[in-house]
């Protein structure tokens, strides 16, 4: 069921991940951030023609793990307005500088820096975050049309409460979700439901299995 935690997870869809995204969803906001370094150390690797293991293996695990943690997970519901798009670049800028330095005092520390191509880190250094910026603008509008594709996601939500109005807002107004809030099973009378809330019940609480079953609902 939808309570309190998963209300307050669906207001900080930016921010984060909610248990009610679809998996797909998950897997695009978690994984982009931490792929992006991996696959673009592969190209300079293979532009520059230098081996594909070895050294820059370590790097390729180290910019796995820390873009995992320092560039956070993409934030797919933020508005595309120019401010955003200005500020999530000086941003992004801001954490793979501050990545690319801890990994390369790594390797200072560790004694193999003089084992690494120089051209291979600097055109890595500068591409990556430019690649970074372009796949957090993109992701948001193909997963979109990704999600448009296979239809919209029915979901029902148990108890008519002020929470259970904010949570059904939240659901309806990202489209990343894709998902349709049919409406609210309560066992309380019209009266002591809140006013936004009345003619959007759907049945008793007794009913709510029948209703799933009966209309294809994925989400409860």
């Amino acid at each position: 069921m939808l309570n309190r935690r998963e209300t307050m997870k669906a207001h900080e869809l930016s921010a984060g991940v909610s248990a009610s995204e679809p998996l797909s969803l998950f897997v695009l906001k978690s994984l982009l951030h931490p792929m992006v370094p991996v696959v673009t150390l592969a190209l300079c690797v293979l532009a520059w023609g230098e081996p594909q293991y070895g050294p820059y293996l370590l790097i390729g695990v180290l910019a796995f793990i820390g873009a995992a943690d320092v560039l956070d997970v993409l934030p797919l519901d933020a508005p595309p307005s120019r401010s955003f798009v200005l500020s999530s670049l000086l941003d992004i800028l801001m954490r793979w500088l501050l990545l690319v330095s801890f990994i390369w005092a790594l390797l200072v520390l560790a004694g193999i820096d003089e084992r690494f191509d120089m051209r291979v880190l600097l055109t890595w250094a500068v591409i990556t975050p430019l690649a970074l910026w372009c796949g957090q603008l993109a992701a948001p509008r193909l997963f979109v049309r990704a999600r448009r594709a296979r239809g919209r996601r029915r979901a029902v939500i148990v108890g008519a409460t002020e929470l259970g109005l904010t949570l059904a807002d939240k659901l309806s107004q990202s489209p990343l979700l894709d998902i349709e809030v049919l409406g609210f099973f309560d066992n309380r009378l019209a009266a002591r439901l809140p006013e936004g809330a009345r003619d959007r019940v759907l049945g008793r609480f007794a009913d709510l299995s029948e209703y799933v079953a009966r209309h294809s609902v994925e989400l409860v």
